[in-house]
């Protein structure tokens, strides 16, 4: 029985496999899809090939096991060599059919579908032409040889270079099925008459983990992004530069209305911190710097995606610069305002029910602090009324 069991399970490639992330957005992504390909495949009965790469130095195969309504998946993360992958494609287009050359065509004949999430905002060149290659570079080569493609929820776009645009449309163009988790982008999709499905961000089917932690009664929780904090990642860099002041003004104001403030990292990692985006650092260093450090605590231990979506589960009220930070928020109806750097925030936000319960901080002067924070503090006042419409659009 175990043998015919094993080689009815389906094969897939999963493109975005990062259990072992530093960003917990990227963990909740990983653990989400999993489930979220569970239900499309209509099984649990399957394993997941995620393939990266190498040039010179051939790096060895790891293998996880992670359990999905209480079954194991296999997840094996395969590293080709990519001038093979490279030349498996190109032959692809030449003869119309996979030539069994590279590990990659072999594989790719294999698989049932392939599923791609690209970081969940990756699938645009708001970061840089370099990074939406990197992370949609296998999505890319699997519509080029014919694999049924599913592109899972996600933010599509905005693209500001004509390649990015270009690769973005022979992807789309040749998927099997489009997922978006906003609607920032479905006109594009309506004027090239590609069919999508709008849902929910992976992350909402990644259930919480219960830990023990202290989160003071009221509590609001605030995510601050190291990204932003140190204002030198590529495309966004020297755009916030505002955004420390900003952060020190909001603790301000409610240490003035006597409510507890929690600073919760979703990006870090304790042992080896990257510095330019680092949440848990930017923390400590703007903890430092406040001269009233009443009623303010950090959530300083390595906890999982999970983990941290409970911690933010159990905040009143709650303010993100994270894309998934303000989904764990979302998905578990904690009220919440997001400091935006990318117009996914405000598709994502109206989609619950929150227009008004985001800013954009990129670029801003110092006049615009105060114009934020009012805003700010009327959506706060109004948190009960919010968390009413989120459980309604949520559910």
């Amino acid at each position: 029985m175990k043998g015919n069991r094993d080689k009815n399970r389906q094969l897939i490639f999963f493109n975005s496999v990062m259990l072992e992330d530093p960003n917990r957005g990227c963990q909740a992504l990983t653990l989400g899809s999993l489930y979220f390909i569970s239900d499309y495949l209509k099984t649990d009965d399957f394993d997941v090939i995620s393939p990266s790469y190498y040039l010179r130095r051939k790096r060895e195969d790891k293998e996880y096991k992670v359990k999905v309504n209480n079954k194991n998946i296999k997840i094996t993360r395969k590293y080709y060599w990519l001038p093979s992958v490279v030349l498996d494609a190109l032959l692809f287009r030449l003869f119309r059919r996979t030539i069994k050359i590279g590990q990659f065509g072999k594989d790719l004949k294999r698989v049932q579908y392939t599923f791609s999430i690209a970081g969940g905002d990756g699938f645009s060149d708001i970061y840089s032409f370099s990074t939406f290659k990197e992370v949609n570079r296998f999505t890319f080569f699997s519509v080029v040889m014919k694999s049924k493609t599913i592109i899972l929820p996600q933010t599509i776009g905005p693209f500001y270079s004509k390649k990015a645009k270009k690769v973005a449309n022979i992807i789309l163009n040749n998927a099997e099925k489009i997922y978006v988790r906003d609607l920032s982008y479905v006109n594009e999709l309506k004027k090239k008459n590609l069919i999508y499905s709008l849902d929910h961000d992976v992350s909402k089917y990644m259930l919480p983990q219960k830990v023990v932690v202290e989160v003071p009664d009221n509590a609001v929780g605030i995510n601050i992004s190291g990204l932003l904090y140190n204002n030198n990642f590529r495309n966004l860099a020297g755009r916030s530069s505002l955004y420390k002041e900003l952060i020190k003004q909001i603790i301000e104001k409610f240490q003035q209305l006597n409510v507890p403030v929690v600073l919760i990292p979703h990006t870090y990692d304790c042992e080896n911190p990257i510095d330019f985006e680092d949440d848990l650092l930017a923390i400590k260093n703007l903890f430092s710097e406040l001269t009233n450090k009443n009623n303010v605590s950090i959530i300083d231990k390595d906890y999982s995606a999970p983990e941290l979506k409970y911690i933010i589960s159990k905040c009143d009220y709650f303010i993100g610069s994270r894309m998934h930070a303000n989904f764990a928020a979302i998905y578990t109806n904690v009220p919440v305002f997001g400091l935006a750097y990318s117009y996914k925030f405000s598709g994502a936000f109206s989609r619950y029910s929150l227009a008004d319960s985001t800013a954009m901080i990129l670029d801003i002067e110092k006049n615009d602090i105060q114009h934020i924070i009012i805003k700010l503090m009327d959506c706060y006042k109004k948190r009960d009324e919010k968390k009413q419409l989120m459980m309604n659009s949520t559910n």
